[in-house]
C-alpha cells in the first residue's frame, strides 16, 4: 500500500523543529515509547493553545510519522490552500459556515480514512473539540474513537490501530523563552475492543472514550475542584518544584508534571470544611489580589529581598550583556516588533495569540536574516554577511533571555524598595507568602511521610 510520507512535510517538520528550540527556552519529549512502530495511530491531545497545540504534536513525534490534521475550513484560501494541504492540513466546515458547506466535511473524513489505511498512518484529533488555556481536561467527545472503529472495521479488524493520549503542557501559554512538555501515553490497542463493538457499537465508543479521557489526564494537569480551582493551580505552580525536590522526583519537566499531579490530587483530597483549607484559600485569594494591585509576580516575592551587594552586581552584569543585547535587537526587530505586534492586532482571541508570533517568526526570520546578510554584503563584506547570519539567531535568543532577566529583576528591586519604606501592602504580601509557605510546607511533609504519593510518575 502506498505511503503517505511526504519529503516536503518531513523538510518543514525538521525546520519547525529547530524553529521550536528557538521558540522555547526547554522543550522535552518523554512517552515516545508507548507510540507503537509500523501501526496506525490516532493521537488525541488536549487543547489549550491554538494551532501552535497541532504543531507542537507534528513536530516532536518520531520522523516517519508526519500527523494529519484538520483545520478550521476558513483559512484554506489561495494560495495558502496548497500550502496547508501539503503540509497534511484538511479543512473541516462548522455548522455557523452553513449546511452546504458542512457537507464537504465527508470528502476531508475520506481523506483521513485513507491516511489510516497506509503504512504508519497519522492523524492528529482534538477530543476535546475547543481550545481553553485552564489546566483542566474537558469532556471528550466521540468521534475519535468512532473513527478509529470504523478504520478497524474497513480492514475487518485485521490491521492494528491505537489511540495514542498526547499532554501538551505550557509553562506559559502566552509566552515565549518557556518550558514544554510533550508527553506522550500508553497507546490504546483498538481491536481489543472487536468482540464489544461487533455486539454494542456505541459502548464502544463510550468505553473507548473513557481509557482515552484517562489516559490523557495522566499526561497533564487536570485540577477538578471548580471552587478551589485559582488557588490549586497556583499554589501547584509555586511549590511544585520543591515537592518534585522533596519527593526524589526526576529533575526535569516530566518530574516536575508528576509533582504537579500528585500536589493536586493531595489539594484535591483536603475536605471542602477544613478549617486550615479555607484559611489557605483565602489567604491565596488574598495574596493574588495584591500581587495585581502591586504589579509584581510571585516569584518576586518568593525571592528573598535583594540586598545592595546583590544589586550592585545585578548592574554589572546588566551592563555586560548590554551590548549583546543590543545587537541581537538590531539583527532581529523587526521580524520580532512584528510577531508582537501581529497577534493583538489581528485576532482578539489571545488564544492564538502565541500561535501567531510562532508563525510569523517561523516564517519571517529565514526571509529576513538572507536579505539582511545580502545588504551587509552589499555595503560592506561576505564576511559581514556570513557574521550576520550566524550572530542573528545567536544573539536574537540571548537578547530574549536577557530582556527576560531584566524584567525579573526590576521586579524584586522594586519589591526591595518597597520593603524598606515599609509600604503596607508589600508587608503584607511578605506576611501572606510566609504563612502560605509553612502551611504547604506542614502538608508536604505529611503526604510524603505518608509514603503514599497521589499520582504516579509517568514513564
Amino acid at each position: 500500500m502506498k505511503s503517505s510520507w511526504k519529503l516536503w512535510y518531513a523538510t518543514a517538520k525538521n525546520l519547525l523543529r529547530i524553529a521550536m528550540r528557538l521558540y522555547y527556552r526547554r522543550v522535552k519529549v518523554a512517552g515516545l515509547e508507548h507510540v507503537p512502530e509500523q501501526a496506525a495511530v490516532i493521537f488525541v491531545s488536549n487543547h489549550q493553545n491554538a494551532f501552535i497545540d497541532a504543531l507542537n504534536v507534528a513536530a516532536w513525534c518520531r520522523h516517519i510519522r508526519q500527523p494529519q490534521f484538520m483545520t478550521r475550513a476558513d483559512i484554506f484560501k489561495p494560495p495558502f490552500d496548497r500550502v496547508l494541504r501539503g503540509l497534511k492540513m484538511l479543512p473541516i466546515y462548522r455548522q455557523r459556515d452553513g449546511l452546504d458547506e458542512v457537507k464537504k466535511n465527508a470528502a476531508s473524513f475520506e481523506e483521513v480514512m485513507e491516511e489510516l489505511s497506509t503504512p504508519n498512518g497519522t492523524t492528529l484529533i482534538f477530543p476535546e473539540g475547543n481550545h481553553n488555556r485552564r489546566r483542566q481536561l474537558r469532556p471528550l467527545q466521540k468521534g475519535a474513537a468512532r473513527l478509529a472503529f470504523q478504520v478497524a472495521e474497513k480492514h475487518a479488524f485485521q490491521r492494528p490501530i491505537y489511540i495514542v493520549p498526547v499532554g501538551l503542557n505550557y509553562e506559559r501559554h502566552l509566552k515565549a523563552h518557556a518550558d514544554l512538555l510533550v508527553q506522550y501515553g500508553e497507546a490504546i490497542p483498538v481491536l481489543e475492543f472487536e468482540g464489544l463493538y461487533r455486539q454494542h457499537p456505541n459502548r464502544a465508543y463510550v468505553e473507548v472514550t473513557r481509557r482515552m479521557e484517562a489516559g490523557m489526564r495522566r499526561t497533564l494537569i487536570h485540577i477538578s475542584d471548580e471552587a478551589h480551582f485559582d488557588t490549586i493551580d497556583s499554589l501547584r505552580e509555586r511549590y511544585g518544584r520543591r515537592w518534585q525536590r522533596q519527593a526524589g522526583l526526576p529533575a526535569d519537566q516530566a518530574g516536575l508534571l508528576a509533582a504537579g499531579q500528585q500536589l493536586v490530587a493531595r489539594l484535591e483530597a483536603l475536605p471542602a470544611d477544613d478549617p486550615a483549607w479555607e484559611a489557605a484559600h483565602a489567604r491565596e485569594q488574598e495574596y493574588r489580589s495584591l500581587l495585581e494591585a502591586c504589579g509584581l509576580r510571585d516569584h518576586v516575592v518568593a525571592g528573598a529581598p535583594v540586598r545592595p551587594g546583590q544589586a550592585l552586581a545585578g548592574l554589572a552584569a546588566g551592563l555586560l550583556g548590554l551590548p549583546v543585547f543590543l545587537l541581537g535587537l538590531l539583527l532581529n526587530y523587526p521580524v520580532y516588533h512584528l510577531s508582537a505586534w501581529a497577534p493583538g492586532r489581528y485576532f482578539k482571541d489571545d488564544h492564538f495569540h502565541s500561535s501567531v508570533s510562532f508563525v510569523v517568526g517561523y516564517f519571517g526570520y529565514p526571509l529576513y536574516w538572507p536579505l539582511q546578510a545580502l545588504v551587509f554584503w552589499a555595503a560592506w563584506s561576505g564576511w559581514a554577511a556570513l557574521l550576520s547570519l550566524v550572530l542573528a539567531p545567536l544573539t536574537g535568543r540571548l537578547a530574549l533571555s536577557y530582556a527576560v532577566g531584566v524584567k525579573k529583576w526590576r521586579g524584586r528591586l522594586r519589591y526591595a524598595r518597597m520593603l524598606r519604606r515599609r509600604d503596607p501592602q508589600a508587608l503584607r504580601l511578605q506576611a501572606l507568602y510566609a504563612e502560605q509557605d509553612a502551611w504547604m510546607q506542614a502538608v508536604t511533609e505529611e503526604s510524603l511521610a505518608s509514603g503514599k504519593p497521589a499520582a504516579a510518575p509517568m514513564r
